[in-house]
């Protein structure tokens, strides 16, 4: 369900982006550095809302995911040794570790990060932008004159093929499914 819900809004986002290019306009009259702008900002932050909410949408879909293919009673033995219920893992492990540990100790299949390493990198780029949404700063959203614009956050989202990581996630869990 959550997936398929990140699927409608990323469709839309890919559907907005196109007439965002459209949009930017010379500056006239600007601050060192700021050369453009966008003439429709409400195209903008609706790109920008859709793109957002299927990235946070494929992320927990992923992370719901991980989370209810582990059975009831379900443990394992960490790296170190210890033995590790599913109430931990749950609420301890980050989405990598359960996707990379948990799940091929679950399905007897390879870790994904090494099976599929593309895959694996488009979900680490999923990762990274729903952590950055998440748990937003100054220095990931905002590029200040003199630094690649394309590294900020919402550069990133423009960037960003919204669509892939619908297919990663579903690929990644028919993976582990099968």
């Amino acid at each position: 369900m959550l997936l398929d819900l990140a699927e409608v809004h990323a469709k839309r986002a890919m559907r907005l982006r196109p007439r965002l290019v459209g949009q930017i306009k010379p500056i006239r009259w600007s601050q060192p550095d700021t050369k453009q702008l966008f003439s429709n900002e409400q195209l903008v932050y609706d790109f920008l809302q859709e793109a957002m909410v299927a990235v946070l949408l494929a992320h927990t879909a992923l992370d719901n995911f991980a989370n209810e293919s582990m059975p009831a009673g379900f443990s394992m033995v960490d790296a170190a040794g210890t033995t590790v219920r599913r109430a931990q893992i749950e609420g301890y492990w980050g989405i990598a570790k359960r996707i990379t540990l948990a799940l091929p100790a679950i399905t007897g299949k390879p870790s994904i990060e090494t099976a599929k390493p593309v895959i694996w990198s488009t979900l680490e780029t999923l990762k990274q932008l729903r952590d950055d949404l998440g748990h937003i700063h100054y220095e990931q959203s905002y590029t200040a004159p003199g630094q690649d614009p394309r590294e900020g956050l919402f550069s990133r989202l423009l960037a960003a093929d919204l669509l892939e990581f619908i297919a990663v996630v579903q690929e990644t869990i028919e993976y582990y499914s099968q």
